[in-house]
């Protein structure tokens, strides 16, 4: 329901003459094969569509399809919805954000629609994950909302406060784990730490101090893997220069510690590789990369390198959404046409 102004919704219409089931397609089949199926597995439908079409056979088998397909999960099909909503409003190195009524914040306000999103779904399990701020601002109520949508949902639940270093990550920042567990189901415990995590003292708020999720006995932390640093990492990888071509190279050396055997683990069956994610991630940024390319090249033609340094430095709040100087009618002039444009309409 709904359209956008890139005219994707009803208002676009693009594909929806031929069929009021118009929408999104995937081919069937090889995706270079001309002749491959297209089936429709999106559609866009207004308000009044719907009621016109409620009952339709077209309808129906359009729903049939996607459920069939998985597109469209159904009420007690999850069984598990995990989310991180946005932590903008909560960090505490954000100077400009809200200290009272957190909840009011329109990133903040997410966290009410995940919580829906559970409560329409009801997932056996639901994991959310967020920065240790949120035990902090207002006495912690944002997380005392998150329990409270939970509970009043007759979930169980269970706040942690984990280092991300325990786990064998090369850093030692923390986060907060909400696990949710719908009536009847087992609620999970927080895995204990693998990974002896460098002590940063990290000021950890009195509220979260009880939440800490750390070893249960002197054994297991004597039996844990030493920690990860970052040089650990990259210990296996050549330098590379600026003036480097290749696309690829082997390792340096053979693996020296846990972590470089994880990261060089073959996908699971049916994954594609590392290599297949890589090229398809370029293909996607490459268009993004090419008109950032154009308004860095656009922007130090009309105003000089100086500007160029201004975006990145954000001095003058010059961003690449900013209209260039002299622009009318899709048309950028230089500056110096510009102002005689501009000198003429005065006189």
């Amino acid at each position: 329901e709904g359209g956008g102004e890139d005219g994707s919704g009803p208002q676009g219409g693009e594909g929806r003459p031929g069929s009021p089931l118009s929408g999104q397609k995937r081919k069937l089949g090889n995706a270079g094969d001309g002749d491959a199926e297209e089936e429709v597995v999106c559609c866009w439908l207004t308000e009044p569509e719907i009621v016109a079409l409620g009952g339709a056979p077209q309808l129906a088998e359009f729903i049939e399809r996607a459920q069939a397909l998985h597109f469209v999960p159904t009420k007690g099909s999850v069984d598990v919805l995990i989310g991180g909503p946005p932590c903008q409003g909560l960090s505490g190195l954000n100077r400009n954000a809200k200290r009272t009524d957190i909840l009011d914040d329109p990133k903040n306000r997410l966290i009410k629609v995940y919580y829906e999103m559970v409560d329409w779904f009801q997932p056996s399990f639901t994991l959310t994950e967020q920065v240790l701020d949120m035990l902090k601002k207002e006495c912690g109520r944002y997380a005392r909302f998150a329990t409270a949508s939970l509970t009043a949902m007759r979930y169980q639940c269970r706040i942690g406060v984990l280092a991300a270093g325990d786990y064998g990550v090369a850093q030692g920042r923390y986060r907060c784990i909400i696990w949710g567990a719908a009536p009847g189901a087992v609620l999970p415990s927080l895995p204990e730490p693998t990974t002896r995590c460098v002590d940063f003292h990290t000021p950890v708020p009195a509220s979260a101090k009880m939440c800490r999720v750390g070893f249960l006995s002197h054994e297991s932390r004597a039996a844990a893997l030493p920690p990860t640093l970052t040089g650990d990492i990259l210990e296996d990888l050549l330098p590379v220069d600026n003036f480097c071509l290749a696309d690829s190279a082997d390792y340096a050396c053979e693996p020296t510690h846990p972590i470089q055997i994880y990261l060089r683990r073959p996908p699971p069956p049916g994954h594609p590789s590392l290599r297949d994610r890589c090229t398809a991630a370029n293909a996607l940024m490459e268009s993004g990369n090419r008109a950032v390319l154009e308004s860095i090249v656009r922007t130090c033609q009309q105003q000089g390198l100086g500007a160029v340094g201004r975006m990145f430095f954000n001095k003058k709040n010059i961003d690449f959404k900013t209209p260039l100087p002299g622009k009318q009618h899709g048309q950028a002039k230089a500056p110096a046409a510009a102002a005689a444009a501009a000198a003429g309409g005065a006189s």
